[in-house]
């Protein structure tokens, strides 16, 4: 019953937006999403941003929180503030976590994502070029990714990529605890013997406290390194093991391009 009901809703969404017009629809959904929010009190709210690699940090990131808890994830690239929402409307009070990715493609986008989700926990993967016409320059597309580490409260976790000298500026103005990550001999979980050469997958050391884990993940190329230990990272952040991590990892595909 619940699927044809699902497909039902589906089949007619297109036209409810058709009368009543996206931004209205979009607005709609937004404003229902923030009532909804203050709700969740359960759930802990993980927030992913970056120019690159962010929607595979998501995808790691579900996989390893799905293996021991129960929580939702947006699908696909879709970050802008009414997808959120609908992310958001996903949640329920026994949900153990959301995570989302938040877009920063344009100037003040991630106010209205933050504003929406609320994170407790914010991972941030590599600062680059990417949506860089938007803004004056790097160090602009910089700080709008940066208001999703500044707007963490006190008692979150924000974990930053450490190889990145303008992620790791983000810890300066944290109120909230720092996790960082990388190949970084500083960094609190840091990769080491990466191994990526074709055909083979890439295969890392995982090095945190006093643990030393060799992982093979299911990606090619050591350029998703920032994505895993940023996914990592966030299961750390959200109480997982090391182990558990792990676990959960090895077994998720990248999504493609990001």
């Amino acid at each position: 019953m619940t699927g044809l009901l699902t497909r039902l809703f589906r089949a007619s969404a297109w036209r409810v937006r058709k009368l009543a017009g996206d931004r209205r629809i979009d607005d709609f959904l937004v404003g229902l999403a923030r009532r909804w929010r203050p709700v969740l009190r359960k759930p802990v709210f993980i927030g992913i941003a970056g120019s690159a690699g962010k929607t595979t940090a998501k995808d790691l990131l579900h996989g390893i929180l799905s293996g021991t808890l129960h929580g939702v994830a947006n699908p696909g690239t879709l970050n802008v503030p009414p997808e959120v929402a609908k992310t958001v409307l996903q949640v329920r009070p026994n949900h153990a976590y959301c995570i989302a990715e938040l877009s920063e493609h344009l100037p003040g986008v991630m106010d209205a994502n933050l504003a929406l989700f609320q994170p407790g926990i914010a991972i941030v993967t590599v600062v680059k070029d990417d949506h860089l016409a938007a803004f004056e320059s790097r160090d602009a597309l910089a700080a709008e990714i940066a208001k999703l580490v500044h707007h963490l409260p006190a008692t979150g976790t924000a974990v930053l990529n450490a190889d990145d000298p303008q992620v790791l500026a983000m810890a300066a103005q944290c109120r909230a605890k720092v996790l960082t990550y990388g190949l970084a001999p500083t960094a609190d979980l840091r990769a080491e013997e990466v191994s990526a050469a074709w055909p083979d997958r890439l295969q890392v050391t995982l090095v945190y406290r006093d643990q030393r884990v060799r992982v093979q993940t299911q990606l090619c190329g050591a350029h998703w390194l920032p994505s895993v230990l940023g996914a990592v990272g966030g299961g750390l952040a959200a109480g997982l093991t090391l182990a558990e991590c792990i676990k959960g990892l090895e077994g998720v595909e990248p999504f493609e391009g990001r």
